[in-house]
């Protein structure tokens, strides 16, 4: 089974380099995979540290544009470009480990699974990794969707999913949230086409201290796009899968 795996990516000079060095590692004994890094309008030297290291590798796609989207915007990007009989998104910084993307590919080649969440609740998923204002604000955020959205998910905005390939394209062709409220319309989407929607538990190796989420600011404005994307995906026309 070919596994594709879209990695979005901004201003990420620091550590995309080392990034890719453990992608190259990983691709010596899964040649079943490939991956799409999307650089998202990076201001900095991202794109041509990219350029640089995958400059003779098959397995390891550019996607690139001029302007900035949001991280919404680059997984759709990626989704639309990549190619696999499945497709997963994962951080720029790894911070789940590629073991954990190897785990994901595993369970969609020994299982029928459509949609698998990344699930950082389970068990130790959080840790000592996520400071708690991180930790009250995914808390407040599953149980506001929960409430006024009915969508009983675990971890919505866990940075690690993954598609079987046709749902992927699917999903993401009727997406428009350029921003991180993203992981909620993929989930109402696939929920009103009746795909089944699997959590497995992931644990964060290592958190990326330049985080591109601002607690406050960020919160408002996914806030708002839920409820947005609840009334556009409700008019949406969609055929179950």
């Amino acid at each position: 089974m070919k596994i594709g795996v879209v990695i979005p990516v901004y201003n990420e000079q620091d550590l995309i380099g080392d990034s890719i060095e453990k992608i190259k590692e990983f691709l010596k004994d899964n040649e079943n995979y490939s991956f799409w890094l999307v650089n998202d309008g990076s201001r900095d030297k991202t794109k041509e540290i990219i350029e640089e290291n995958i400059e003779g590798v098959p397995s390891l796609h550019l996607v690139s544009y001029e302007n900035n989207k949001g991280k919404g915007g680059a997984v759709r990007e990626g989704m639309l470009n990549a190619e696999g009989d499945a497709i997963i998104f994962t951080d720029a910084d790894l911070a789940y480990g590629l073991e954990t993307v190897k785990e994901m590919g595993d369970r969609f080649s020994s299982v029928n699974e459509e949609l698998i969440i990344g699930n950082r609740h389970a068990g130790d998923g959080f840790g000592k990794n996520y400071g708690f204002m991180r930790k009250l604000a995914s808390f407040v955020y599953l149980k506001f969707i929960s409430l006024f959205f009915g969508i009983k998910i675990s971890d919505s905005q866990c940075g690690i999913k993954g598609y079987r390939e046709p749902y992927a394209k699917k999903i993401f062709e009727l997406c428009e949230t350029n921003g991180f409220a993203f992981d909620f319309e993929t989930v109402m989407i696939a929920k009103k086409m009746g795909l089944g929607i699997n959590e497995m538990p992931v644990v964060i190796k290592k958190n990326n201290e330049n985080s591109k989420v601002h607690i406050i600011r960020d919160s408002f404005k996914m806030l708002r796009d839920l409820f947005r994307i609840k009334k556009r995906v409700k008019k949406l026309k969609i055929t179950s899968a």
